[in-house]
């Protein structure tokens, strides 16, 4: 209120600090947690950049930014990868619509984060997916496929592991390299999903 006074003439019209301080005083003024502006603008920037739009998962973007922000302590803090690659889900979608191909990315991300807890998942490539986790956990692909419930509408999928501890994965080259082989595998396959139609 006295910066308000004080301010008076000079950043604000007189008459308004007149008819202002009258009911600012009347107010019950609930001091801000300035912590929690930050917590909600960093949430905010986390899902602007990082966050993918569709799913809500994480987004490669993040992966490359938590691996290059710390890359000693990145075989240290996670110990364990898997790349899934869905198969057959360019057709789906040409059989059944963007739109469906859509919500069914959104579905299988829900399912993946129930299913899968404590561990940072992410939407790479359209319909793959990366799992990190802090300790070490044993997936299975015909599982994780019933779990998924993707069977139902032509899709398959592949899990591929990679365990950080024992690979030794220390750098973000190192990390980007075995992306790749994944990637390649998975690009493949999807060549001969088209030719398969």
């Amino acid at each position: 209120m006295q910066d308000i006074k004080a301010l008076s003439g000079k950043q604000f019209c007189p008459e308004t600090v007149k008819a202002a301080i009258p009911v600012l005083e009347a107010m019950d003024i609930i001091p801000v947690d300035h912590n929690y502006l930050k917590d909600e603008f960093e949430e905010a920037r986390l899902a602007y950049y990082y966050k993918d739009p569709l799913t809500g998962l994480y987004n490669y973007r993040y992966l490359e930014h938590i691996i290059s922000f710390n890359e000693e302590l990145f075989g240290k803090h996670y110990a364990c990868c898997y790349f899934i690659n869905l198969l057959n889900f360019g057709q789906y979608n040409q059989q059944n619509s963007w739109l469906a191909g859509d919500n069914l990315l959104c579905n299988i991300a829900r399912k993946l984060t129930q299913a899968i807890n404590d561990a940072a998942i992410f939407r790479v490539f359209g319909d793959d997916f990366l799992i990190l986790t802090e300790q070490y956990i044993k997936l299975d692909a015909a599982m994780l496929e019933a779990n998924l419930q993707i069977a139902q509408f032509g899709i398959e999928l592949e899990l591929h592991e990679l365990d950080l501890q024992t690979d030794k994965i220390s750098t973000i080259n190192d990390f980007s390299k075995l992306i790749n082989q994944f990637i390649n595998q998975s690009k493949s396959n999807r060549q001969f999903d088209k030719r398969g139609m």
